[in-house]
């Protein structure tokens, strides 16, 4: 009952936006090629960009909500596992398909839309899959690890594994990042499509 507790499930949306906020830094460094790039004053980029945070923020709370009325629907579990899969992996496809309009939002370039993301998938989803699961599976494998593993622990030994956990959460939100700003590239490039620096 503790894992649905309001206060847990706001965090786990709060967790979801700072990992939309490090993608926001990651690519305005890595596209803009300066830290001063990544850390200026952008109100244009905010504003293109607050959609991205707004479909992070409602495709949590839809898994969130699947995970919660689920299994209590009173559906074969067949049906509910494979409705749970279904979330997942489509989560994982349409985020990957969308890296052109995240990135893009992130230096409000105006070329960069969800619309012209989708369509500049083709040829670099598959690509963009493989990516993004190998770079983040060996840290995703060791922060869940981590987060179950400090379960009935002393408290000391608890609060360093999560502590350990957290720097890893931090780290593997650039990793995330930079993921996205690479698969984004490669649609802007093999699409003929601008990504750059715009505000």
């Amino acid at each position: 009952a503790t894992q649905w507790h309001p206060a847990r499930m706001a965090a786990g949306v709060a967790k979801v936006i700072v990992l939309m906020l490090m993608l926001f830094w990651t690519a305005r460094f890595v596209i803009g090629r300066s830290a001063a790039a990544a850390t200026r004053s952008a109100p244009r980029a905010w504003r293109r960009f607050a959609a991205v945070v707004l479909f992070g923020v409602a495709s949590t709370i839809v898994t969130l909500a699947g995970e919660r009325y689920l299994p209590g629907s009173g559906w074969p579990r067949a049906v509910i596992a494979v409705i749970g899969l279904v979330l997942l992996l489509g989560g994982t496809v349409l985020n990957v398909a969308l890296s052109y309009w995240f990135a893009g939002a992130a230096v409000a370039e105006p070329a960069a839309t969800w619309r012209r993301s989708l369509s500049a998938s083709r040829g670099s989803l598959v690509w963009g899959l493989a990516l993004t699961i190998l770079a983040i599976l060996p840290f995703m494998i060791l922060h869940y690890a981590l987060g179950y593993g400090a379960v009935a622990r002393p408290g000391v030994v608890a609060g360093a594994m999560l502590l350990i956990d957290a720097v890893l959460v931090g780290f593997m939100s650039l990793i995330i990042g930079m993921a996205n700003v690479t698969v984004a590239e490669r649609m802007a490039g093999r699409h003929g499509l601008p990504l750059m620096l715009q505000d």
